[in-house]
């Protein structure tokens, strides 16, 4: 019995630090995954979660080869940027959905179909713009990232990302 209550807590500890772990953009894909399945659920702690942070922009300032000159004026000009975009984080969530539901999706039945990317490197930081594809009613559509940054093997947006009906209107 005893056994068997050991047993039970274990499990309920790891459902719990499971749950509360961060999620994994570790790849171009994962990241347009998740930001798909945030919409879909209207997740948005999920969907904040995919972009770039001020950690974040001072580790990718790090592992460039910018000289340091340069990494001052890159830090200036994107911290005021990077207060504009979480500020528009909510407005960006909120339109993706109703861009989609103006459309005619019902996002609950919308179906992830694949990332589209490609993998660049400057200044020794990787990124890539990403499309997301999904389908809803076998027609396409595609939600766009825009540029997004590898930062310590996570993938994150710095901008919001925009819907394309692809000229499909349910």
């Amino acid at each position: 019995m005893k056994l068997k209550s050991n047993l039970i807590s274990i499990l309920f500890f790891i459902c719990i630090f499971t749950s509360c772990l961060p999620i994994k953009n570790d790849t171009p894909e994962r990241l347009g995954e998740n930001v798909f399945e945030s919409i879909k659920g209207n997740n948005y702690e999920k969907f904040k979660n995919c972009f770039i942070t001020k950690v974040d922009l001072l580790d990718l300032l790090e592992i460039s080869t910018y000289n340091t000159e340069q990494k001052k004026t890159y830090l200036a000009e994107s911290e005021e940027k990077l207060k504009k975009l979480l500020s528009e984080m909510n407005t960006a969530f909120e339109n993706l959905k109703n861009d989609g539901i103006s459309a005619g999706i019902e996002w609950n039945d919308a179906l992830f179909q694949n990332v589209e990317y490609e993998i660049k490197s400057l200044h020794n930081i990787k990124r890539a713009e990403i499309n997301l594809n999904f389908q809803y009613k076998g027609l396409p559509f595609s939600i766009n990232l825009g540029k997004c940054y590898e930062v310590k093997n996570r993938w994150v947006m710095i901008s919001p990302p925009k819907f394309d009906n692809g000229n499909n209107d349910i």
